[in-house]
């Protein structure tokens, strides 16, 4: 595996990344509500090609930027 693109957000409360596995590209995703709090969400999704995974790589880091990092 390889990270290609990762970020974390302003709170150090969650994190993206663009992984490459092989021939399959992997986006995650793991959000914390607070660093106390049980309440936390995850999300990895599967691509075939690297411009798919870019896309939704970019789009969970501008829904992100435009939310002012307070997801």
């Amino acid at each position: 595996m390889k990270i290609l693109k990762s970020y974390y957000l302003e709170n150090g409360c969650g994190c993206v990344q663009l992984v490459q596995d092989g021939e399959t590209y992997l986006v995650g995703c793991t959000y914390l509500v607070g660093l106390y709090d049980p309440n936390w969400g995850y999300s990895v999704r599967y691509f075939s090609s690297l411009e798919e995974a870019d896309d939704a790589y970019e789009e969970l880091y501008a829904i992100d930027r435009s939310w002012g990092n307070a997801i």
